[in-house]
Formats: C-alpha cells, structure tokens, sequence
C-alpha cells in the first residue's frame, strides 16, 4: 500500500483510535458512520489485517493496529508540515536567504582555528 497516497484513510484510522467508536469518529469527520466503516474495511483490505476489534460499544485496536498508529501518526505529521511548507511558499512567507561575508567580517566574528 502507498501510504501517502493513503494518507486520507490513515487520518480516518487516526480520529477512529482516538475517539474509540465508528459514531463519534464519524460525526468529528463530518461522515457517515457507514461511510468510515467502508473507508476502514478498506484499509483493512490493503493491509490485509483487522486494525479494530468491533465491541458492543465502540471499538478497540487490535495488535496490529497498534503497531500501525505510530506511523500513522508520524505520516499525518509529516503530510500536515508539508502542506504548511507548501503553502508558505506559495506565499512567500518561507524561502532561503543567503548572507554573504568579507574577509575582514570573517577575522572579526568568526572564530580562530585552534587545529
């Protein structure tokens, strides 16, 4: 499975885990609850392991989904900074800026050599 390109059904695994029901995961994604399970089910599928066992109430990761949830969450970090880094740039907020120094700069601030 391509993870980034997954990143949608790995954001829904993540309010899953943490709201620990399909409901309330749902409604905090603005989903229906059929819906995010067909999206689980799906990711499910693709890794060919269940990443919840379904209880009365709510749901619980199983012991591959909690090995799953770290990198869930360091995927979602990393895709969330590279849009933030995307769009500063798009904006000119972010760029690279490059000083230049003399000789004489480089006497007076920067440090002697003791090798």
């Amino acid at each position: 499975m391509a993870m980034l390109r997954n990143a949608p059904l790995l954001r829904q695994f993540l309010v899953v885990a943490q709201e620990g029901s399909l409901t309330a995961a749902a409604q905090r994604l603005a989903l229906t609850q059929p819906a995010l399970s067909k999206s689980i089910a799906r990711l499910e599928a693709e890794l060919g392991t269940p990443l919840f066992e379904r209880l009365p109430r709510g749901v619980s990761l199983t012991v591959y989904g909690k090995a799953l949830l770290p990198h869930a969450q360091r995927i979602d970090a990393e895709c969330r900074l590279a849009d933030r880094e995307l769009q500063s740039l798009g904006k000119g907020l972010t760029g690279r800026l490059r000083v230049g120094a003399g000789v004489l700069f480089a006497l007076r601030w920067a440090p002697a050599s003791t090798g």
